[in-house]
């Protein structure tokens, strides 16, 4: 069962000690604080979470205390947890880590490394592979900044905007006329409801 994308998420940091430990006790306040403030949820390791700093085991523990802490101070809060990788199969792996510590959404940017080899149907086998073994609810990432200038095509969204369990789009390459063009396609097409994210 999916839970609704309506309303405003908010990108949060991890948090760190001196030592550069993880600080779980600041991450806890500032899920206090933004539990209180109004937002409909949060996203955990998104690309300003410091995701690729961490460890797997450093992963589970960040998002866990999200969630412990979400259930806390505002059980409604929605968690959406970053889990790209590189591929398809450690991105499933980081998927079904952060279902298994109490996420709702995975948050997935496109491979880039290899840049030159990633077409459109690498994409398209990318997102369609993840998606089919993802124990949540995928979102694709579109961060043209972070992924060597990637830019996905509203041609292969509204493709893969078909699959079942892909639930949104957050688009974050700074182009609102994309997204509106996007949305405008997904709809003539029948999908019952892809949300977006700027």
């Amino acid at each position: 069962m999916t839970l609704s994308l309506h309303g405003v998420f908010v990108p949060i940091p991890t948090f760190f000690k001196e030592n550069e430990d993880l600080d779980l006790e600041a991450l806890d306040q500032h899920i206090q604080f933004l539990a209180n403030s109004g937002v409909s949820g949060v996203v955990v390791l998104g690309s300003m979470g410091e995701a690729v700093s961490l460890s797997d085991e450093e992963r589970s523990k960040v998002i866990e205390r999200v969630v412990e802490s979400k259930n806390k101070y505002n059980p409604n809060l929605v968690i959406i947890a970053g889990t790209s990788s590189q591929s398809a199969r450690n991105a499933v792996a980081y998927t079904k880590q952060a279902a298994a510590a109490g996420a709702q959404y995975a948050l997935i940017l496109p491979p880039s490394f290899y840049r030159g080899s990633i077409t459109d149907e690498a994409l398209i086998a990318f997102y369609t592979t993840v998606a089919d073994q993802s124990p949540l609810p995928v979102i694709i990432y579109n961060y043209p900044g972070v992924c060597q200038g990637l830019d996905i095509s509203v041609k292969v969204l509204a493709q893969l905007s078909k699959h079942k369990n892909i639930a949104g789009v957050k688009g974050t390459e700074g182009n609102v006329g994309k997204m509106a063009n996007l949305a405008e396609k997904v709809n003539s097409e029948g999908k019952q409801e892809l949300y977006f994210f700027l």
